[in-house]
């Protein structure tokens, strides 16, 4: 027996390139705009999301200083086709 390692996405800052720690990704689906699914990224700003295929668009919650979330929306539209996200975020 095998063990292979996850694939992982990423949620990193645009203007520092630094990782959004505990940033929440939201996953909604293009058809009826219902959320299918939310992560929370780790301190590194890495999360693990399995989602069925399809075409989705996503919103990140960023985490202010001061324990509130931001919510940003990301623009492009998402195919999944091998049942998991792993896109790296650039918010």
């Amino acid at each position: 027996v095998g063990y292979k390692a996850h694939k992982l996405g990423g949620i990193v800052d645009k203007a520092t390139g630094l990782p959004l720690s505990y940033a929440i990704l939201r996953v909604y689906s293009v058809a009826n705009n219902q959320e299918i699914t939310h992560k929370v990224a780790d301190r590194t700003g890495k999360y693990y999301a399995l989602v069925a295929n399809g075409n989705y668009h996503v919103v990140v919650d960023r985490k202010n200083p001061d324990q509130s979330y931001t919510p940003v929306h990301v623009p492009d539209e998402i195919e999944i086709k091998k049942g998991y996200l792993k896109h790296d975020f650039k918010v």
